[in-house]
């Protein structure tokens, strides 16, 4: 087996990562990338000639006229929330680790993507008594104390002392009748509501005046008043139905995303977001753009001149292997669509996906129809009690307790608990979301291709031992993730049962 040239190197620059060892990164610029070995999108997923890293068609041609020629290509599609320096790093981490061991050709899809989204948490600040290395995030002051009204609204109520946690049966008791509806507050929505600054709820259901009246005594011991009371309110209902209805997140992290739904900064998070999304989606219309012939969207280009390409030498179609790590999966959903669609000369050998971002009503839309034309699903993720320790705030017991990836279906989708597929509690029916179609469709679908074709493994558990999301690369620092997938892409290895 190839030896894994990672063993003993330092983890790349993202998320829980040194931060003296990040900030020596970005002091010295991006890698340099050989331009045959990576695609850089721009706005609209248009192929980019801004920044560090420059694609043109004339790069992406030139990338072609090898592939090619081959047999099989790599792809990865790193994750959101980074920048130009920390995509060219992850970049080339994958990129070292292939030439090292497959020596498969590879291509990094580059898009970077609102590092910023995750601003709407302050860096904690080092006290004496931290080491250098140390560093988290934490909840910014006024929202915490937005959500430790909530949280002492419930506890007061149900009679819960100090120290003990509040059961969630009892939390979920507490509703009554329909969903609430969401409110969206802009700096005007609050005017005029006197003093009660909070709304009636609607559907004639919700809280009882009882729950209501404790809310108004915890928010003035609390000095939260106005604008701040009425958020934290419309938290607090929000959290209760949540519970109630089987779609929260453990009830700190759900109060805490639900205080975040409900601030100015969660519309930013939430529009970048979403601009993500039509990104990846944008990389794969189709060409050339109607605006700018000469800036075409980059993922259909390169795969329709790989595809022309494979044709003009001739042979059996070219093996893709496409790894999506996070929100790299929405990418990858598209691509396999484009692929099967439009792609005769192309195949999908292997879809990896890893922390997958993707949400199931995409998958089931753009890649349970071809799942007959890709030679092998593999899935792998933290398990849910994983998920749940690898808190955002690592340095900030108050603050975010669980994972990004947990942050991402409880706030920065549109609703509440979205059912994203690298969440094991989808899978088990620990979510109300479970029993919804897209995800029982994209379940059943993905268990009839048989444990040859469809690998899924939750960590720690399958022989994965990787404990954290981590930056858009994640996985890929683990030791025991590299071994399985050199094992599942080797060509040396012959598939004829279950390799976890």
């Amino acid at each position: 087996m190839p030896v894994d040239p990672l063993l003993n190197a330092p983890a790349p620059h993202g998320l829980g990562v040194d931060p003296e060892c990040a900030a020596a990164a970005d002091a010295s610029g991006p890698p340099d990338l050989d331009p045959l070995h990576y695609v850089n999108l721009g706005k609209g997923g248009r192929l980019s000639r801004r920044g560090f890293y420059s694609s043109t068609p004339e790069t992406v041609d030139r990338q072609v006229a090898v592939l090619a020629k081959g047999t099989d290509v790599f792809l990865y599609l790193h994750g959101g929330l980074n920048g130009e320096r920390q995509a060219g790093a992850d970049a080339k981490l994958i990129l070292d680790w292939q030439a090292a061991t497959l020596k498969m050709p590879s291509v990094c899809v580059l898009w970077e993507t609102r590092p910023w989204i995750l601003r709407v948490f302050d860096a904690v600040p080092k006290s004496d008594t931290q080491e250098e290395t140390e560093s988290g995030l934490r909840l910014p002051k006024k929202l915490k104390k937005q959500a430790f009204v909530c949280e002492q609204t419930l506890r007061t109520h149900l009679h819960v002392p100090a120290g003990e946690a509040i059961p969630l049966l009892a939390v979920a008791a507490l509703w009554k009748g329909e969903p609430p509806p969401r409110v969206q507050f802009g700096d005007e929505d609050l005017e005029g509501e006197g003093e009660s600054g909070d709304r009636e709820t609607d559907g004639g259901g919700g809280p009882s005046p009882e729950l209501r009246a404790v809310f108004r005594s915890v928010a003035r011991r609390q000095g939260v008043f106005g604008k701040s009371r009425a958020r934290a309110w419309e938290a607090l209902i929000q959290t209760v139905w949540r519970v109630h209805a089987g779609l929260h997140h453990g009830l700190w992290a759900t109060v805490i995303e639900e205080v975040l739904r409900v601030s100015r900064l969660s519309r930013l998070a939430v529009k970048a977001w979403k601009e993500m999304m039509d990104k990846a989606a944008g990389a794969y219309r189709e060409n050339p753009p109607q605006d700018d012939p000469d800036q075409p969207y980059g993922g259909s280009y390169l795969l329709d001149a790989l595809n022309a390409g494979r044709a003009a030498v001739g042979g059996p179609p070219l093996r893709l292997h496409v790894w999506g790590q996070s929100a790299g999966a929405v990418h990858a959903a598209h691509l396999v669509s484009h692929v099967a669609e439009r792609c005769d000369h192309l195949r999908v050998e292997t879809l990896i996906l890893t922390n997958a971002g993707v949400r199931f009503d995409v998958f089931d839309r753009l890649v349970v129809p071809h799942l007959s034309k890709i030679g092998r699903v593999v899935m792998l993720g933290l398990g849910t009690q994983t998920e749940a320790e690898d808190t955002l705030c690592t340095k900030d017991p108050e603050g975010y307790p669980s994972s990004l990836l947990t942050m991402v279906s409880g706030l920065l989708e549109d609703e509440a608990d979205a059912a994203l597929m690298g969440l094991q509690r989808m899978y088990d029916g620990e979510s109300a979301r479970s029993s919804e179609g897209p995800v029982t469709r994209v379940i059943k679908a993905l268990a009839a291709m048989g444990a040859a074709r469809f690998v899924q493994a939750w960590s720690p558990g399958g022989g994965l031992t990787f404990k954290s999301h981590g930056g858009p690369c994640g996985p890929i620092e683990d030791a025991s993730v590299r071994s399985l997938l050199v094992q599942l892409l080797s060509p040396a290895v012959q598939v004829d049962g279950p390799l976890v």
